[in-house]
C-alpha cells in the first residue's frame, strides 16, 4: 500500500511539468464588424459581422391559412451609407427558425447583424445563418401590456411596454424564457430567444420591466404576445453582436 501511494506522488509530480494541452474545441470569437465593402469582397463561408447599416427592404413569405407568421422566411436587404447592400436572409429551417428566434426587422431600422457569409445562384452576397441582429436605437412607441395582448397592435411592429411587473418566468425546452406579466384580467407572454440570451439575463418573478421586442401572434398557443424581447429596460438591452453557437428553435 506504502509503495502504491509513493508511485501516485510522484505520477502526480511529473504531471505538473507537462506541457498544457491546447483547446480542441475552442469556442467561435465574434467576428470584428467590417464595412459591407469587405464583407462583399470575401469567400462564401467566412463568419462575418456587419457597420452599423439600414434596413431598405424586406420581403417576406406568404404564410398558409393557420401557419404562424414565423414559418415563411423572410429577405432584408441592408445597405451601408455609402450605398453598399447586403441581403439578409432569416430562414425557417425547423432546427433553427432564425425569423422565429430573432424576429424580422423594419424598413428604415438601423441595426447590425451577424452570420455566415453566401451567395445565391446569381452570385449576389447574403449573409445566412444569421445567429443575431439587434437593432441600435430601439425606436417604437409605448404601449400597455392589455393592448398588446388584446391584438390591437399590429404584428411585426416594435414597441415599448408600459411598465409592468413580472408574475411568472420558465425556461421552456427550445431554450426560450417566457416572461409573463400581469396585467388587468390576465398576463402577456413576452419571450427571450437564445440569440439574446447570451448577453441579456431574464427579469425574475415580482420585477418591474419595461420591454421593447416585436410583436408577434402565437398561431400554436392563440395569443399575442412581444417576442423576441431585445430588452427588459431602457438600460437593458441585448447587445447587436455577438459570439453565439446556434438560435435554438421548436413551437413553444
Amino acid at each position: 500500500m506504502r509503495v502504491a501511494l509513493v508511485l501516485v506522488a510522484l505520477l502526480l509530480a511529473g504531471c505538473a511539468d507537462l506541457p498544457s494541452l491546447p483547446d480542441l474545441n475552442p469556442l467561435p470569437a465574434a467576428p470584428e464588424a467590417s464595412p459591407l465593402e469587405s464583407i462583399l469582397a470575401l469567400p462564401n463561408g467566412t463568419p462575418v459581422a456587419t457597420e452599423p447599416v439600414h434596413v431598405v427592404a424586406v420581403q417576406n413569405g406568404t404564410p398558409k391559412s393557420g401557419q404562424g407568421s414565423w414559418k415563411v422566411p423572410s429577405l432584408v436587404t441592408l445597405e451601408n451609407d455609402r450605398g453598399a447592400r447586403l441581403g439578409m436572409v432569416l430562414d425557417t429551417v425547423e432546427t433553427t427558425q432564425h425569423r422565429k428566434q430573432l424576429g424580422v426587422p423594419l424598413v428604415g431600422m438601423r441595426l447590425q447583424a451577424q452570420g455566415t457569409l453566401a451567395r445565391n445562384a446569381t452570385g449576389a452576397a447574403l449573409l445566412k445563418n444569421v445567429t443575431r441582429w439587434a437593432p441600435l436605437d430601439h425606436d417604437g412607441p409605448e404601449v400597455a401590456p392589455e393592448i398588446v395582448a388584446a391584438g390591437a397592435v399590429p404584428e411585426g411592429a416594435y414597441i415599448w411596454l408600459q411598465q409592468a411587473t413580472v408574475q411568472k418566468v420558465r425556461h421552456e425546452s427550445d431554450g426560450d424564457y417566457h416572461v409573463e406579466l400581469s396585467i388587468p384580467g390576465g398576463r402577456l407572454v413576452t419571450e427571450e430567444t437564445p440569440p439574446f440570451g447570451t448577453r441579456l439575463d431574464p427579469p425574475q418573478e415580482g420585477d418591474a420591466v419595461s420591454v421593447y421586442g416585436m410583436v408577434l401572434f402565437d398561431a400554436t398557443h392563440g395569443w399575442w404576445e412581444v417576442h423576441p424581447a431585445q430588452c427588459w429596460s431602457r438600460s437593458r438591452c441585448a447587445p447587436p453582436l455577438d459570439a453565439v453557437s446556434g438560435a435554438g428553435g421548436g413551437e413553444d
